[in-house]
């Protein structure tokens, strides 16, 4: 039996499905701007739906369904000031991690929505509120990224990372904790939805642990791989290049792969990608050394030390742990590259 409350929440997500509609079709909408800012801010009409579903209120499943996808839709990482954590171990908790899910194994979501975040947040509210952080939520990670069905690896995965979001004040303590070898098997599968989720949260783990263990040759080239493929490129946020970020600083000798004259290239275009998403541009940056410096065969030695000095110059343009060791591993990198480095090293 429905409640009172159904016919506002039916008009809300009619409103809310054509505002949905609009973001996907890249158009302009009434409080666009404020969903776009930091912190984000809720349109009227979402900002009321979630209000409706903290309140428990009953409705039918289809469209509980319905506003539950769109409050995934237009959470936006779950950065805004709204209760995400209450909603999502709620009694409404479980299906809203799920759809969150259904929306991100898509691939098909505006880059705008934030929607592989909103889906990890939301795991790890959850995660963290049944299981817990100790060896309970330990071995449940493991459960799941070792399972066979999809959705078990990919929540697995994402919970990974979105625990790291959670836990500004311990996530040294929480990435020493997660599974790092389980999502490391997880970075070869062919399924683009579980990759991406893979070496997020591989990159994450990697990028906030005290000491990482240093990359196998095998895995980093997988990240190479993806980020130079099709697939790969048709995202604005390169999570594969994000991922290489994290391995700056190496032995040169560790890890030596061959490229193709065409991914040479796709490596010199990407040091200077022409977009406006500085995050971007850094990743494609930061990534293009750490191939460069490995292969030896994109740029010289006097050209790689000209753009490592740019980067050690440059105001958080690493996306590592901190400017001291940002800076630190570019004075590695170029200590490792004989008397050219030496030039480049007294610029710094």
């Amino acid at each position: 039996m429905t409640g009172q409350a159904e016919p506002l929440i039916v008009e809300l997500v009619q409103r809310g499905t054509d505002l949905r509609q609009k973001v996907e079709a890249d158009l302009d909408f009434d409080g666009k701007r404020g969903w776009l800012d930091f912190p984000p801010k809720l349109p009227a009409a979402i900002a009321c739906l979630i209000k409706c579903l903290m309140d428990d209120a009953e409705v039918a499943t289809d469209t509980l369904t319905n506003a539950l996808q769109l409050a995934a839709f237009f959470a936006q990482g779950c950065r805004s000031n709204d209760d995400w954590q209450a909603l999502s171990v709620g009694p409404h908790g479980k299906e809203l991690v799920h759809q969150a899910w259904l929306l991100y194994e898509s691939m098909q979501w505006p880059e705008v929505t934030w929607l592989r975040n909103t889906c990890a947040v939301l795991a790890a509210f959850r995660h963290e509120r049944t299981y817990g952080l100790g060896n309970r939520g330990h071995e449940e990670l493991q459960r799941l990224i070792r399972s066979d069905v999809r959705e078990d690896i990919g929540l697995g995965l994402l919970t990974c990372a979105g625990l790291l979001w959670t836990s500004p004040g311990m996530r040294t303590d929480v990435a020493n904790a997660l599974p790092l070898e389980d999502v490391g098997s997880r970075l070869f599968l062919e399924d683009s939805a579980l990759c991406e989720a893979a070496i997020w949260a591989w990159a994450s783990i990697h990028r906030e642990r005290q000491s990482p263990p240093r990359p196998s040759p095998r895995n980093i080239g997988r990240l190479m791989s993806m980020w130079l493929s099709d697939n790969a490129a048709k995202r604005s946020f390169h999570v594969a290049a994000y991922a290489l970020c994290q391995h700056m600083g190496l032995l040169r000798d560790a890890w030596s792969p061959v490229l193709t004259e065409a991914q040479v290239r796709q490596v010199r275009i990407a040091a200077y990608a022409s977009t406006d998403d500085p995050e971007v541009r850094s990743n494609s940056l930061c990534a293009a050394a750490v191939v460069a410096f490995h292969a030896r065969s994109i740029w010289t030695d006097d050209e790689l030390g000209a753009l490592l000095v740019k980067l050690g110059k440059g105001h958080r343009l690493l996306n590592i742990r901190g400017q001291a060791e940002d800076r630190d591993r570019i004075l590695y990198m170029l200590g490792q590259m004989g008397e050219t480095g030496k030039e480049y090293l007294n610029q710094l």
